[in-house]
């Protein structure tokens, strides 16, 4: 059944009629403190599938699907993270030199590691990924962005302690 979902995502990035185009990704990311001996840093690479369906009902809307590779490095822990993440935009203006957007994703991860710090064990190696960022495209080509995530399993099991991220993502449109 999963698999399933996931083929429906994938057919619906790679075979709609519409404008499509790629993206290749970095963010360079910290995490936000819950506690004195938790901050850490991200790195996270990505290819976005970006396309803007006829049925959709604004063209400032567009969809997105993200598969990403980020590498967490906290409290000494380092951790690998695969993820995908369907990611719907709405751009705020696209006659300006900068084409301000927002946009918001929830996806699908998996934890290399179950233990993310000294004091942080994580329930299941599966997580949720909520993403929020406000960015701006450059002369059609370059997207620079500030991006918060959310990691966390959503109660599937617990403990589930969740992770924050703010980083900085720059994208290239080829």
């Amino acid at each position: 059944m999963k698999c399933r979902g996931l083929g429906w995502i994938a057919w619906l990035a790679l075979a709609q009629p519409g404008h499509a185009e790629d993206l290749l990704q970095l963010n360079l990311g910290a995490s936000i403190r819950h506690d004195g001996k938790d901050g850490g840093e991200l790195q996270q690479l990505a290819w976005r599938r970006s396309w803007q369906p006829e049925w959709l009902p604004s063209k400032r809307l567009s969809l997105q699907l993200d598969l990403s590779l980020s590498h967490w490095q906290l409290d000494g822990h380092s951790n690998w993270v695969p993820a995908i993440t369907p990611v719907l935009r709405y751009t705020l203006a696209d006659d300006w030199a900068c084409q301000p957007y927002a946009e918001y994703g929830l996806g699908a991860s998996l934890l290399s590691d179950l233990q993310v710090t000294e004091k942080r064990r994580f329930s299941t190696y599966f997580q949720f990924v909520n993403r929020l960022a406000l960015g701006c495209r450059l002369d059609g080509r370059h997207e620079l962005a500030l991006e918060a995530m959310h990691y966390s399993n959503a109660y599937i099991d617990t403990p589930n302690p969740g992770i924050e991220f703010v980083t900085l993502r720059y994208g290239y449109v080829f």
